[in-house]
């Protein structure tokens, strides 16, 4: 028995070792597949990388001919460096620089995407392929359309695609690797811009700013092409035997009639084409400022939604003038305030660029602060300044000669059927020059305490008080011309009921609703567009301007009835938020994230039934949880973000983040109610419908219609 139990047992430990020695077999054989896999990912990602740069520098050579195929090839092979680009984040391929400091490899794979643009070079990517497919959008219509043949901007988008190629290549190139050291993970996403709604935010911004580039480049080409026109015909009449030759054929006037008409044609297609792009680049930045307002209004923790940035106002200028330039297109003598808007839009979105990407000024938002970048950014924008001042100046003179004098039986047709075209256009010109001095006041307010601090040594802020006291009248103003604008062709009586109506509004605003005088204004002023729309039958514009009363309604008031309680709080704490609404402190949770970890807290909201006191809470079917985080990430230990919990009731919301705090003491606990917050929202997605509404109606108009 003793001999039978010695053997089985060993039996036993050679089957054990037998077992071991199979599996230890199958584990390297797995990490053999495993590291073999890595190493064809890793040269497969390495391949696509470098494909993509090589690609790039195709690009750049690709623009030296104006040939339409060659510009379309462009956008391809920009849109394979861009994927390439992707590929290396989605596959946290850290022995790429751009990668290496900006990616994680336990970020979500929407974040590693969204991180490709967080950065400088990976968004003036984006920026480069973004035009040229604009570019291709273009030329297909172009193609489509017998008039638009003539007009030719590819050269324009040429020189712009290859000053961001070399641009790219110079001083942000995507594509630098690390060729001794490949880490696991380094850096990661900003935690702040951590968040679906801003990952998609910087590409419809961009997007804005490309359209603008496309219709500049269609207005530089007329504005070309009209003086090029007047001189040839200056040369013909030089030439008396020409003249004499024509006028014995009796075809000297048929002929320029012919031509001139021709000339006419083509530039009312390129009119129509700048109408369409403006209104392309005023519904994504539009959405986009929509998306970054909400952002800051959910991320930042401040219970605001506009603070005045750089970078704010570096997006909120082309957005002023865009909306100034989709007034004064419609008007055929406004065509000189048509082609400065053009320039000017185009000029600003780079010098917002530049604003940015330079270190010129501190932004939230800022992710670049290189000096060479912003040489770079001010020698092509000088340049463009300079090209866009000669053009306009020879425009200037052509249009005194031209412009002025076309169409003068037509136009007295047109004043005779429509009273009020005339002074509608007037009204428009007076707002076209208050949308100018609000940009002026923007750009001297983003710009002004820098050069101060550099030329004079002084340190300047202008900050929301400057900004609110300037613009705020200057917007006033252009309100009420708007307003004017619709009533002029209105009955004396209709008017009068209406101003009535207005001056009793702001009476019982500031009486019994308790705003202040210039909220009661403000109200009065959006109540009377409001009701100037209802004699309106457009649709588009219907929305575009019923979504900015909301939007005026909602910034009037969420101010002045917000209420707002910051105490240090204990578990089991009871504090009123105002005399109608109770919160208690439940619970505190610690929770963990793939990048952070967070402490939770656990409130509870409810209205104050019969004005009870706090000690006498109980909790109720009328109330609702909430929990706001305070986030600690892993590769940014000095620093922590606030994730604000936000619950919408109606148009209101209860607004509530957490602050630092222990147990034994406690944690700032901020709590607000808004009222009337959703308007702003509400505000701008009806505007951007309008827009596209418009957008759409443009598309589908055969030719050009001016008003």
């Amino acid at each position: 028995m003793a001999s039978q139990t010695i053997l089985s047992s060993s039996t036993k430990k050679k089957e054990k070792r037998i077992e071991d020695t199979e599996l230890l077999r199958l584990k390297r054989q797995q990490t053999w597949h495993f590291s073999l896999k890595t190493k064809i990912k890793k040269n497969s990602t390495i391949m696509l990388i470098e494909t993509g740069h090589y690609f790039l520098a195709f690009s750049a050579f690709l623009l030296f001919t104006q040939s339409s195929f060659f510009l379309a090839l462009t956008a391809v092979t920009l849109l394979y460096s861009l994927f390439s680009l992707f590929v290396s984040y989605a596959c946290s391929d850290f022995s790429v620089i751009n990668v290496f400091i900006n990616s994680n490899h336990q970020l979500p794979v929407f974040y590693k995407i969204s991180g490709a643009w967080s950065n400088h070079e990976g968004s003036m990517l984006l920026w480069a392929w973004i035009l040229s497919f604009f570019c291709i959008l273009f030329l297909i219509r172009s193609r489509l359309s017998a008039q638009g043949i003539h007009i030719r901007p590819q050269l324009v988008f040429s020189c712009i695609l290859f000053y961001f190629c070399i641009f790219l290549f110079a001083t942000s190139n995507p594509y630098l690797r690390l060729l001794l050291i490949s880490p696991e993970a380094m850096a990661e996403l900003n935690p702040v811009l951590q968040d679906p709604i801003l990952a998609i935010h910087p590409p419809l911004i961009y997007a804005g700013y490309v359209a603008s580039a496309i219709g500049f480049a269609v207005c530089l080409c007329i504005c070309i092409k009209s003086y090029k026109t007047e001189n040839n015909f200056r040369s013909l009449y030089k030439r008396k035997d020409h003249i004499q030759a024509a006028l014995k054929a009796g075809s000297l006037f048929a002929v320029s009639g012919s031509t001139l008409s021709m000339n006419r044609a083509y530039q009312d297609w390129g009119w129509k084409e700048i109408r369409i792009w403006t209104l392309i680049c005023w519904c994504f930045l539009t959405i986009g400022i929509l998306l970054g307002s909400w952002w800051a209004y959910h991320e930042l923790g401040w219970g605001g939604w506009w603070f005045w940035d750089p970078v704010e106002n570096a997006s909120f200028m082309p957005w002023v003038l865009s909306t100034g330039l989709a007034h004064s297109i419609l008007y055929a003598r406004l065509r000189l305030w048509t082609v400065f808007f053009s320039f000017a839009i185009f000029l600003l979105s780079l010098l917002g660029t530049f604003f940015v990407r330079s270190g010129f000024l501190a932004s939230v938002h800022s992710f670049a602060s290189d000096s060479s970048r912003g040489l770079f950014f001010l020698i092509f924008l000088t340049g463009l300044v300079i090209l866009c001042a000669f053009v306009f100046y020879q425009f200037c003179s052509y249009s005194k000669r031209h412009l002025e004098g076309e169409n003068k039986e037509t136009i007295a047709q047109a004043a005779q059927q429509k009273r009020g075209v005339n002074k509608t256009e007037s009204f428009t010109r007076i707002q076209s020059l208050f949308v100018l001095i609000v940009c002026t006041v923007v750009l001297c307010g983003t710009a002004a305490p820098v050069l101060f601090s550099l030329i004079f040594g002084r340190d300047v802020s202008a900050g929301a008080p400057f900004f609110n006291g300037t613009i705020l009248p200057i917007s006033g103003a252009l309100l009420i011309l708007s307003i004017f604008a619709q009533l002029n062709s209105r009955s004396f009586f209709n008017i009068l009921f209406l101003l009535f109506l207005s001056v009793l509004n702001t009476v019982l605003a500031y009486l019994i609703g308790g705003l202040p005088i210039t909220e009661s204004l403000f109200f009065s002023i959006a109540f009377l567009l409001f009701c100037t729309l209802l004699w309106k039958s457009r649709t588009n514009m219907q929305l575009a301007h019923g979504g900015l009363c909301a939007f005026i309604a909602g910034i009037i008031f969420s101010n002045p009835y917000k209420s707002q309680a910051t105490q240090m709080s204990q578990i089991g704490d009871i504090f009123c938020i105002d005399k109608n609404t109770l919160l208690i402190l439940r619970g505190i949770d610690q929770l963990y994230g793939p990048t952070f970890q967070s402490i939770c807290a656990n409130l509870f909201v409810q209205p104050n039934q019969l004005s009870s006191k706090a000690n006498d809470f109980v909790e109720n079917n009328c109330g609702f949880p909430i929990f706001p985080e305070k986030r600690f990430y892993y590769s940014q230990t000095d620093s922590s973000t606030t994730k604000v919990a936000v619950q919408t009731n109606g148009f209101s919301d209860v607004y509530a983040l957490i602050g630092s705090g222990n147990i034994e003491t406690g944690w700032y606990t901020t709590v607000m109610k808004l009222p009337f917050i959703a308007c702003i929202w509400i505000g701008f997605f009806v505007s951007s419908l309008g827009g596209f509404f418009s957008l759409s109606k443009q598309l589908k108009m055969p030719r050009l219609f001016w008003v």
